[in-house]
């Protein structure tokens, strides 16, 4: 809990943009929410992947 905390106050830290309105805001058409948007996306898919063949 505290690792991914510290992980996801850095990325909000480093780019500034909240999850949650960058979901809203991908119909701005600006370049860096896509990015930011997709980047989310692989961050999600990474840790299932890690999580679910982790034997915790």
């Amino acid at each position: 809990m505290i690792i991914g905390s510290v992980i996801f106050g850095i990325g909000w830290g480093m780019v500034g943009i909240c999850p949650g309105p960058a979901v809203a805001s991908l119909l701005r058409g600006d370049v860096v929410i896509y990015w930011f948007f997709a980047s989310m996306l692989l961050g999600h898919y990474a840790s299932k992947q890690f999580f679910s063949s982790a034997k915790l």
